[in-house]
């Protein structure tokens, strides 16, 4: 009898220590991916930003500015990540969306740069890379005073598909994995 119990708790340990295996890098990322992405599309800035890096915080601010104001995101989905290197990744998301004023649904997919920081995974850079445009303001125009201005025509016209910018090429080159 004692034998049966020696194997039963040495069994049970086995199980249970499988369960309290710390996450793989690759989980923490998907978990801040997430997390920062549902937070912007319900309009939780608040918590969005807790996931991007400090340097990125300002221009992440700007850029979702008009989510909630303006666009209305309507679904969001993580289509995939991949991990350059320990401390680096990619992540592409689709996000489906309309301007208030509008009923016309649109799709744009957005490939977001993630580095390891010492806080854990952080949002440091992110663009469209194919869909709609204009889910993003434009960049801002620097000034003569040196301060930034937003584009004073506003965005160009809406169409329905376009090619990956050099915004998101740039991210894509520099996340490409080896053999590639």
């Amino acid at each position: 009898m004692r034998w049966w119990t020696l194997v039963c708790s040495l069994a049970s340990g086995v199980f249970v220590s499988g369960c309290l295996a710390p996450p793989t890098s690759a989980e923490r990322l998907g978990n801040a991916a997430y997390e920062l992405n549902m937070a912007t599309r319900f309009g939780r800035m608040d918590v969005a930003g807790a996931n991007v890096a400090t340097e990125a915080q300002a221009e992440f601010s700007r850029r979702h500015r008009p989510w909630g104001r303006d666009i209305r995101v309507v679904d969001l989905e993580l289509l995939g990540m991949q991990l350059a290197s320990e401390n680096e990744a990619e992540v592409e998301l689709s996000v489906s969306w309309h301007r208030l004023d509008e009923t016309v649904m649109r799709a744009t997919t957005v490939v977001q740069r993630w580095e390891n920081l010492k806080g854990g995974w952080k949002l440091v850079a992110e663009a469209p890379s194919a869909g709609a445009p204009n889910l993003f303001p434009p960049p801002a125009k620097p000034r003569k005073d040196g301060a930034a201005k937003a584009d004073p025509h506003g965005p160009e016209k809406t169409t329905t598909h376009m090619e990956p910018g050099p915004e998101a090429a740039a991210l894509r080159e520099e996340l490409t994995l080896p053999g590639e």
